[in-house]
């Protein structure tokens, strides 16, 4: 418990576990999480021709609550 590079709070000892149970499963339905992932822009890039960025869009409005869904489904437990 000396060492300084040990995460000793349980919450983040779960986070990491609840991260990692998530990723598999992700990539058992998808194959990857880079596949999961490139499938909410139809696996191409999106082009923003305005010098505008913004912080939020649709898809990534639409991933978020995905995320959300999937845990309250408890499907990371």
């Amino acid at each position: 418990m000396q060492d300084a590079g040990i995460i000793r709070h349980r919450a983040k000892v779960e986070a990491v576990i609840c991260n990692a149970k998530a990723y598999f499963q992700i990539k058992e339905r998808y194959g990857s999480l880079d596949s999961f992932l490139w499938s909410y822009v139809n696996n191409a890039p999106i082009r923003n021709e305005q010098f505008e960025f913004k912080t939020r869009s649709e898809t990534s409005d639409k991933l978020s609550k995905d995320k959300k869904n999937r845990r309250n489904i408890n499907m990371f437990s």
